[in-house]
């Protein structure tokens, strides 16, 4: 060995040991992967593919494939990553971004039209709040070539060697950093010439996730949008093109999953909060924790039905077994039910809407007279009193936070997930799932049972070119109701879906993973669904269900007890405690903006160090088991960054005199909405 390469091979393992002493108090998991692996190749258990070369005449390293007897960066790893950099810019090329340009630059719409769903109405009260700064600012959000001055958040997808990625922190000096990589071998050659600490350094952060399945990496990039968790305005990315296709998917929907407009913030104050808060005072709810002593179903088989294609196809088999399994329902579901006489002994419901709500129950009142209803307490009114006739057995659940002490409230894009963490939470035992498919209905493309009575039911056309002209060749345009995105199948290898079944299906898995406990086991009979993590599969047509026949009139009775007995209130004052603990949160919050509101300021790196100060404030005031700091993040991701775009803007003009335009603006409308806050709080306590 030649002097000039010894001092390479001695670089080499310097920057290796370095890397390996990074990983190891970094993420730990990782460097015993990389160690394991190291190990497997030193004892000869692991024969390499992958092997680093320097490449004297290019002056670099390349990767050469021993399969393929090919060279990875041909030969030419200096201007492959000289080019990489060099297109790699302060602009919107390769960025993801929650600003969608329809409802951003809509136009204010008429409240009083009666055919807007109660969603879209709350969309549009938000886009006229958004008016306000329209008005002083006004970006163009569709210019691709938009030079800016920052990004927080940047994302490598694939790594190869990383020799582009200390070039690109360098230059654009971003603060938070995904880096991914499919493969664990590549990965590990380029510790020996890329430097990864430099990502954690400074103040910065860095997320890895390296040669995971598609939960973990969710899991992972969870951890990434949490870090500066205020500063998610972009995702921009760059990519190795080597094997990292889906991640660019998964990529997308990770971001396109969080759009804060599903659950803005005018519809979780009107309507989940102020509406929760009126419900709770009036009707029997729910005392949910983790930690649930009542064995409520005992031993006995449950089978969720969902919406889905299978429950359909497999309606016959449902009515061939409704005595030997407590049948929990989702409202949707219904109609399918009623036209077979099958009635349910739980129903479940999530959705504000009125109209869509009552639709799903205009069935024979004796489908649903007798069964317990376990329905959301944002409920709208009209529903409550048709559910409440009789024998009603009506229960209500807390949503996303609980006003109670020590409670938990139920999350999820659909009630799906919900019921699923509610049975779970109650100790089933057993469940089987049918009708929860999460993707289509493989032929037909088909998201719901036909007599489905489901907001979102939809048909999708599965045709080879249409799918080609909506995949993710198209630039920067990506819909999380309208793309279809492939996934793991429960029966089959793998599935067609939609981005709003695959957010769901990641939450599925998520709150699964959450409150599943050992002795409780998940059976997935849906044909053409897609696999849900901690649930076995099971095709319908390979066993019996060998159950003996159930009193369904003794269940009902044992239900209704022992949940009246979950909705008893121990502590009314502790409640109390805390609703005013986040009075004083808001108070605090008010005093801040009163004060902030008469400073001149003349940057907007001003106003967005106090807006998000406030964030951090009431974390540690109220905790995270509030509304407030859900709330308001989310007007935060919605407003805040609506203003920082404009004002990233690398050739923005008198920014000092348009700061304080937007400064009074932003200052009268976030007091507003602690305001409201403040004042559905009081009501409650009052």
């Amino acid at each position: 060995m030649t002097a000039e390469e010894q001092n390479l091979y001695n670089a080499l393992i310097t920057t290796f040991n370095g890397n390996l002493r990074f990983l190891s108090q970094y993420d730990y998991p990782l460097f015993e992967r990389v160690n394991m692996l190291s190990d497997a190749i030193n004892r000869g258990a692991y024969n390499e593919r992958y092997f680093l070369e320097f490449v004297k005449e290019n002056g670099d390293f390349d990767i050469y494939d021993s399969n393929t007897k090919t060279y990875i960066y041909d030969k030419k790893p200096k201007q492959w990553n000289n080019k990489l950099v060099a297109n790699t810019n302060l602009d919107l090329k390769g960025a993801l971004t929650f600003l969608n340009p329809v409802l951003y630059n809509q136009h204010n719409v008429d409240l009083s039209e009666k055919n807007l769903h109660l969603t879209q109405k709350f969309e549009i009260r938000t886009m006229t709040d958004i008016q306000n700064f329209k008005m002083i600012l006004n970006p163009d959000l569709s210019n691709g070539d938009k030079k800016i001055k920052s990004f927080n958040k940047f994302v490598f997808l694939g790594t190869l060697l990383g020799r582009h990625i200390p070039k690109i922190l360098k230059k654009l000096n971003f603060k938070n950093t995904f880096v991914c990589e499919h493969n664990l071998e590549i990965f590990r050659l380029s510790l020996f010439v890329c430097d990864y600490s430099l990502l954690a350094r400074d103040g910065r952060s860095v997320v890895f996730s390296i040669m995971d399945d598609e939960n973990v990496f969710m899991d992972k990039f969870r951890i990434f949008f949490q870090n500066d968790i205020t500063h998610n305005l972009f995702f921009k990315y760059v990519s190795t093109d080597y094997n990292v296709k889906d991640y660019l998917d998964l990529l997308v929907s990770s971001v396109t999953s969080r759009d804060p407009f599903i659950f803005n913030y005018n519809l979780i104050l009107s309507n989940m909060i102020k509406n929760s808060l009126s419900k709770i005072k009036h009707h029997k709810t729910l005392k949910l924790s983790p930690n649930i002593k009542d064995d409520i179903f005992g031993n006995l088989p449950v089978l969720f039905l969902g919406a889905g294609p299978s429950l359909g196809k497999n309606i016959k088999w449902v009515k061939e077994n409704q005595d030997k399994v407590i049948i929990v329902a989702m409202g949707a579901t219904l109609k399918r039910l009623s036209s077979q006489g099958i009635r349910p002994d739980i129903i479940t419901s999530l959705d504000p809407a009125q109209n869509a709500i009552l639709q799903q129950f205009n069935v024979e009142e004796s489908i649903y007279s007798e069964a317990v209803k376990l329905v959301a307490t944002n409920t709208d009114d009209l529903v409550l009193n048709k559910l409440s006739k009789g024998n009603s057995r009506l229960f209500l659940f807390e949503i996303f936070k609980s006003f109670y002490p020590n409670c938990i409230g139920l999350s999820g894009l659909s009630i799906g997930e919900v019921t699923i963490s509610l049975l779970l939470l109650l100790n089933a035992k057993q469940i089987f799932l049918l009708g929860t498919d999460l993707a289509f209905e493989q032929s037909s493309g088909d998201t719901h049972d036909e007599y489905s009575e489901s907001i979102g039911k939809k048909t999708f056309n599965l045709d080879e070119q249409h799918l080609l002209n909506t995949s993710l060749d198209k630039t920067n345009r990506y819909s999380f109701r309208d793309d279809v995105v492939i996934t793991k199948g429960n029966l089959k290898p793998y599935v067609k879906t939609s981005r709003v079944f695959y957010a769901s299906l990641n939450e599925y898995n998520s709150f699964i993973s959450l409150y599943k406990k050992q002795d409780q086991i998940i059976y997935n009979l849906c044909e053409d669904g897609a696999f849900i993590e901690n649930t076995v599969p099971l095709s319908i047509n390979d066993f019996k269900l060998e159950f003996a026949s159930i009193d369904k009139d003794r269940l009902l009775l044992n239900l209704d007890a022992t949940l009246n007995h979950m909705c008893s209130v121990d502590n009314i004052e502790t409640q109390f405690d805390k609703v005013n603990l986040e009075i004083a949160a808001v108070d605090y919050v008010l005093h801040n903006i009163n004060e902030f509101e008469v400073l001149k300021i003349e940057k907007y790196d001003l106003l967005d160090k106090f807006a998000s100060n406030i964030m951090y404030d009431l974390m540690k005031f109220v905790g995270s088991d509030s509304f407030l700091p859900e709330l308001y993040l989310n007007y935060y991701n919605i407003i805040n960054n609506y203003i920082a775009f404009a004002f990233n803007d690398k050739d923005i003009k008198q920014e000092s005199k348009l700061i304080k335009d937007v400064q009074y603006k932003w200052c009268i409308l976030t007091k507003h909405l602690f305001e409201e806050y403040k004042k559905y709080l009081q009501e409650f306590i009052s």
